[in-house]
């Protein structure tokens, strides 16, 4: 780990020294932005023209504000869990990535401010993400293909966590900030996050840092999962659970010890700006006991499970750290066609040890770049649209005595165009991408370089039939290109506990998606109904050969048909609604069912049927609000995959906020898990040695001057 610290009671007293002389009496904070708004958040990841989740044919969510800083968990994955039609992969409080809809994977793209994260996380559960939430001034989720935009690595959906380590506007204001502490009784959480921002008519900075630590997690019971041994078919699984010591009342091995830090700065000028920053971000924490030794089904894909293999006496642990350089620019005026022009680059330097003991297992290292072009077009009568370019590079070493990729560098490069045409009632969109990827193995690797190239297209309708009412469709052919993992594999791989074995010969997977939405934006209930379906051709999975090399069970890359269906629904039923007070149910649910067409399988790692039920208060500066989830249980399960049975999570926020001087304060105060019910997520490669965080207590202060 970095020498670099942060305590939170630094970060408290340089906020509470910069609200200054003028902190003095208190007042309440008008017009308090904690309201649900459905709809109505404008959304910059789904189209370069910026509409608002109404005005666009693909299904989106927003988190920000109150909502995020409650929300906010220790990953990506668990800050987003409670999303509707979101998941989690669960690999421990560490390591935990989103799932859209049941996909996840190299088949969604997470990114930093539109550019991707550039790390490992895609290619393996257990590995971190190098983004921290506490940072994050909205997460903005793209439910379906954004493979236009992003590449083909979005053919699920896209996650982009939106933050301010680059100004993109000017101020005057010679200083101001963010601070904000927290802490977690189920994990002993103390967290920590300061940004600082000043500058002047032409030029703007940025610096930012946090600090998290965690204990092991607590839970209800013990960690291991009891199965009922006279249904219990899986002899081999049971046994091997036996042999794990089963630990009550906590995950061992499951603490994070977290921290980062970031500086940037822009240069403005009357037709644009031009602005970089760095960030260095460092985490260490535990895979959970099990975690490499546990059934093994890749992510969308096995259907068998792992024979034993006892290779854990030690605690595994990720040491990982990630230096980055983002620049951003942007010309803001009309030139040419052109109503703006914005460009994006990322540099990365990635590394990431798995650590058995003080021994080294397995390490990453990636160099990646990346950059992308989006030329925005002046509106022709009711046309309007825009073009892009984008460009990535990655060069990934494995290294250690568990290698199990070559040295391979990633080269991929595309143009994209998407239009929109409003015809009365009727907004148009279409859009298409081409992108060509070369895979190239270092000499001597006894591989041979593939490349790939792959088109996408998509034509989505947004149709406001009556007043306040819209149904929108769309229907997206979509082509991913194979990843380095899936191609040139072949080693053992503590992760997961398997050989795994890559397919060079392997061809593109296309997909066909259909979505259609019904929408209301305003009156006595909001929200979105929603189906989706998408068919998969060729879609690539790992599955057991029945074979072992190095002691392992031997898992090798191969394509099948799939499909994926599903349905979901976000309602908002406005009970009361006044200057003073204001009462709202949430009322949501969302299913999805995948199937291996060629055996007429289910595919492993579903999420069961969820309902969501909540009642949320809003009083001037006060807000509460009370939740219930219930998972159903998942039967529909792979050969050689357990079911889960289902669970109810009740949880309780309560959110203050109020202005002492020029600084604002909300105070938050949230309960997880109130009647300590044990939840495992079936999504989660360590359901049977991992549940879900038992009873909890999250408090938290915002100060922002």
């Amino acid at each position: 780990m970095s020498t670099f610290r942060l305590s939170s009671a630094t970060l408290l007293t340089a906020a509470l020294a910069a609200a200054g002389p003028s902190a003095h009496g208190a007042a309440p904070l008008q017009a308090v932005n904690a309201e649900p708004i459905i709809l109505e958040n404008f959304v910059v990841t789904a189209s370069p023209l910026s509409r608002s989740q109404a005005d666009l044919a693909q299904s989106t969510a927003v988190l920000s504000g109150q909502a995020l800083a409650q929300q906010q968990r220790g990953t990506l994955g668990a800050t987003l869990a409670n999303e509707v039609g979101l998941s989690a992969t669960d690999f421990g409080p560490g390591a935990s990535r989103p799932v859209i809809r049941g996909i996840g994977g190299d088949r969604v793209r997470v990114l930093e401010n539109g550019v991707g994260t550039l790390d490992v996380s895609n290619i393996s559960p257990d590995h971190g993400i190098g983004t921290e939430t506490l940072f994050a001034d909205r997460i903005e989720v793209v439910r379906g293909p954004a493979t236009l935009r992003y590449g083909s690595a979005a053919i699920g959906g896209v996650v982009n966590v939106l933050d301010a380590r680059l100004p993109t506007e000017r101020t005057t204001a010679a200083l101001s900030g963010r601070s904000e502490l927290r802490g977690n009784t189920a994990d002993e959480e103390r967290a920590g996050a300061l940004l600082l921002n000043g500058g002047t008519s032409c030029f703007a900075w940025q610096t930012r840092a946090f600090a998290r630590r965690t204990g092991d997690l607590r839970i209800p019971g013990t960690n291991l999962h009891q199965h009922d041994e006279t249904a219990h078919d899986h002899e081999e699984d049971a046994e091997h659970e036996h042999e794990l010591e089963a630990v009550h009342g906590r995950v061992p091995n499951t603490a994070i010890d977290s921290e980062g830090w970031s500086a940037g700065g822009t240069w403005f000028w009357r037709t644009g700006f031009l602005g970089a920053a760095f960030t260095a971000h460092n985490s260490l924490f535990g895979i959970p006991p099990g975690g490499h030794v546990h059934e093994h089904e890749e992510e969308e894909g096995h259907e068998e499970a792992h024979e034993e293999h006892d290779h854990e006496a030690e605690p595994i642990r990720s040491d990982l750290h990630q230096r980055r350089v983002d620049v951003r620019g942007a010309i803001t005026e009309p030139f040419g066609p052109f109503a703006r022009a914005d460009l994006e680059l990322a540099f990365a330097d990635y590394d990431h040890t798995e650590l058995e003991g003080e021994a080294v297992g397995t390490r990453f290292d990636q160099t990646g770049r990346e950059g992308r072009l989006e030329l925005t077009q002046q509106a022709y009568g009711d046309l309007t649209g825009a073009l892009g370019a984008q460009y990535q590079f990655t060069e990934l070493k494995a290294a250690g005595d568990e290698a199990y990729l070559p040295t391979v560098r990633t080269t991929n490069w595309a143009g994209f165009a998407f239009e929109e045409l409003v015809t009365g009632p009727v907004a148009w969109q279409a859009g298409a991408r081409y992108e060509h990827q070369r895979v190239a193995p270092v000499a001597g690797s006894g591989f041979v370089a593939r490349s790939f190239e792959g088109l996408s297209g998509s034509l989505g309708a947004v149709w406001s039939f009556a007043e306040n009412w819209g149904l929108a469709a769309s229907v997206a052919r979509t082509e991913r290109l194979p990843s380095a993992t899936e191609l040139f594999a072949d080693g053992p791989h503590a992760a997961t506990a398997a050989y795994e074995l890559g397919a060079p010969s392997l061809h593109k997977e296309r997909a066909t998606s259909a979505e259609l939405s019904l929408r209301r934006r305003t009156g006595l209930v909001t929200g979105v109904v929603t189906a989706f379906r998408s068919q998969f051709d060729g879609y690539i999975f790992e599955q057991a050969t029945g074979a072992t090399a190095d002691g392992l069970p031997v898992y090798a890359f191969v394509d099948c048909d799939a499909r994926f269906q599903g349905g979901e629904l976000e309602t908002w039923w406005h009970l009361h609604e006044g200057q003073a007070h204001a009462l709202d149910l949430r009322l949501a649910a969302d299913w999805v069912r995948a199937t291996q067409l060629d055996a007429d399988q289910p595919l492993p790692r579903i999420p069961p049927h969820r309902y969501l039920a909540g009642l949320h208060y809003r009083g001037g500066a006060f807000t509460a609000g009370i939740d219930a989830t219930h998972a159903c249980a998942q039967r529909r399960t792979a050969p050689g995959e357990e079911a889960t049975d289902g669970y109810t999570l009740l949880s309780a926020d309560v959110g203050y906020r109020f202005t002492v001087g020029r600084t604002e304060y909300l105070v938050f105060l949230r309960g997880t898990n109130l009647a300590d019910a044990e939840a495992r997520n079936h999504v989660s490669f360590l359901k049977e040695y991992a549940p879900l965080a038992g009873r909890s207590l999250t408090a938290g202060v915002r100060l922002t001057f």
